[in-house]
């Protein structure tokens, strides 16, 4: 959304765009009308996450709560370096960044909305959107109907995304076969030769 929202803002500082799996304007309209049960199980999981993140943002501010919080630890995997490690820690320890995080999805539906723009056009600058081609494997206990919902939900991003590049007459929606939403991690040399293909074009476009 930050990146649509710019682009619009600000039009002559974007001379070309990757949008690696975006989300899409209306994203929670759209999640509500092709898979209402998957946005209800989703919509009761943030509530939860929010619920938590406010408990130790509140643990974090009272001084005298020196009571374990087991749920308030992120583990991190085993291969991140230690120093980084210290400074997430860090990071997380400071209430601001829980509220900012919990804002963030507090907001998320507003965010969503607000990114809707039927006259948003980026003329012909080299447009890539990275999609997705395979819905993530469900947890443990996920719901038929969820399951089932996975599929039709897919394609209709895959069609918002046909549609965001469509918002260049240079746009191409690339799906990236066997994949799922984290393209940047299962694939990380997709989307590096993708940003370096769009500096290229938008290089050739200025000479």
């Amino acid at each position: 959304f930050e990146s649509l929202l710019y682009a619009d803002r600000h039009t002559r500082e974007v001379v070309g765009m990757v949008l690696v799996d975006p989300a899409v304007p209306g994203q929670t309209a759209l999640m509500q009308r092709v898979a209402p049960a998957t946005a209800a199980s989703s919509e009761s999981y943030t509530n939860g996450l929010i619920a938590l993140i406010r408990q130790c943002v509140a643990r974090l501010r009272d001084p005298s709560d020196a009571a374990p919080r087991p749920d308030c630890d992120i583990p991190y995997p085993a291969t991140y370096p230690p120093e980084l490690v210290r400074l997430l820690k860090a990071q997380n320890a400071q209430p601001a960044n829980g509220e900012a995080v919990a804002s963030f999805y507090e907001n998320e539906d507003l965010s969503s909305r607000q990114a809707v723009n039927p006259k948003r056009d980026y003329g012909d600058i080299p447009l890539i959107v990275l999609t997705a081609t395979d819905a993530p494997p469900p947890r443990p206990g996920t719901s038929a109907e969820i399951i089932a919902e996975a599929q039709p939900y897919l394609d209709a991003f895959s069609r918002e995304h046909d549609a965001l590049a469509a918002l260049s007459t240079r746009g191409v929606n690339a799906r990236v076969p066997g994949t799922t939403h984290y393209i940047h991690q299962l694939k990380p040399q997709v989307v590096i030769d993708t940003v370096n293909q769009v500096i290229a074009e938008a290089r050739a476009a200025r000479r």
